[in-house]
């Protein structure tokens, strides 16, 4: 019998908006989803790693939503305790601020971990279903640059970054020092929210800039926290995934899929029975049903309508499915917009966004006429505004360079919608 079982969720990201979309009800639908997998499953603890809103000035409605999840899971669901950190996307000041009054629901809460924060801070006992200490845990909220080190002015990117890896790696040591000192051989669970080495991410998925260019977050190496722990508890990166090889550490993915891409996998929690010896977890995957439908719709007119005609039906009872269309058209037809947005209408679809992948063209087509005299920049094409800079600098329009243009152009098109 495992010491106690734990739910992992993360990256609600509460208001965010998609495809300038609010999704309130299917937020509070994957919520309801939550409260009774914790009740149903009988689990001990529920753990979100980060990234609770999706900005760091939340709505009301979003806040509540928050609020009223934390005392369901505790009240109705009978979870022994909630674990909960900030992510890149919170403001961990907001987070603390009812941290004394949260605790007397069993609900621990870590927004941030600042550079002179003592490390046994961030260390809070687990709690089970019958309110008995089962295990602990480290909760360590996402830590930009000025939690970790002081900034030098000066100094090279590379020796910032070394600098700033060397201390990261002390600071989860001297974290997880912390939590070993307080165990006392009870099953030990760490909780951060970071982008960790060997972790992946999707094709519309962004680093923070300090990640990814100049700061010692990218990739970070978590073993000096994870080491020893039964169960690694990540957030993050929206898609669920194992790391460093290790089936114990996770990602467990975001609530809901936070673009396009991210619509193919289904979303889920990740369940893990905590052995009493404290060794590495059982980890399960349950998917949270009840959700929006989603598709991808792309290819050329005929294509398109065939896939139309394919989509199953809205139901009543359930979200507004959603979806977005990428034509392969030479040129733009406004008017094919309209038509397909009615299309999809009449099966119970809403299209979010009808957008032209442009065909790449051949060099004849490109070198062919100019742009109309005196014309305003948002009245021109991508195409003429790339041939009349070319014109202007005297650039040969090689065949190399304007397939290079369309793909470029194909590529920005596809990612961004514009």
């Amino acid at each position: 019998m495992p010491a106690f079982r734990l739910l992992h969720t993360s990256d609600w990201h509460l208001g965010a908006l998609f495809h300038d979309q609010a999704r309130d009800q299917e937020e509070q639908r994957a919520l309801d989803g939550v409260v009774a997998l914790a009740q149903q499953e009988a689990v001990d603890a529920v753990v979100v790693a980060g990234d609770v809103f999706d900005s760091v000035n939340p709505s009301a409605a979003a806040q509540a939503r928050y609020y009223h999840t934390l005392v369901r899971l505790v009240k109705d669901a009978g979870v022994g305790c909630v674990l909960l950190i900030g992510g890149n996307h919170d403001q961990g000041l907001r987070l603390d601020g009812p941290r004394a009054v949260l605790g007397t629901l069993r609900v621990h809460v870590r927004g941030q971990l600042l550079r002179e924060s003592d490390p046994a801070d961030v260390v809070v006992p687990i709690q089970g279903r019958r309110g008995d200490t089962v295990g602990w845990a480290a909760l360590v909220p996402y830590l930009r640059d000025t939690d970790v080190a002081s900034i030098p002015l000066g100094v090279s990117a590379q020796v910032l970054a070394d600098r700033q890896a060397e201390a990261l790696t002390a600071r989860l040591a001297a974290v997880r020092q912390a939590l070993v000192a307080q165990a006392q051989g009870l099953p030990m669970v760490a909780v951060t929210h970071t982008f960790a080495a060997g972790g992946q991410i999707g094709s519309t998925e962004r680093p923070v800039y300090a990640e990814d260019v100049v700061g010692r977050l990218s990739r970070a190496d978590i073993s000096p926290l994870g080491n020893g722990c039964a169960y690694v508890a990540l957030g993050h990166l929206h898609r669920s995934q194992r790391v460093s090889g290790q089936d114990h550490w996770r990602y467990c993915g975001s609530l809901l899929p936070m673009a396009m891409d991210e619509t193919s996998s289904a979303r889920q929690v990740l369940l893990a029975d905590i052995p009493a010896d404290g060794g590495p977890a059982q980890v399960r995957g349950v998917p949270l049903v009840g959700g929006r439908r989603y598709a991808r719709l792309q290819g050329d007119i005929p294509t398109i309508h065939g896939t139309i005609a394919g989509l199953p039906e809205a139901v009543p009872t359930e979200l507004e499915p959603w979806c977005d269309v990428t034509l392969n058209l030479a040129t733009a037809d406004p008017g094919l917009v309209r038509e397909l947005e009615t299309r999809i209408a009449a099966r119970g679809w809403r299209a979010l966004a009808v957008r032209r992948q442009a065909v790449a063209a051949t060099a004849s087509v490109w070198t062919t006429g100019s742009a109309p005299e005196h014309a305003d920049l948002h009245q021109l094409t991508p195409q003429e505004v790339f041939l009349e800079v070319a014109k202007a600098q005297g650039t040969e329009l090689t065949p190399e360079l304007i397939e290079d243009f369309a793909q470029l152009l194909a590529g920005v098109t596809s990612r961004d919608g514009s």
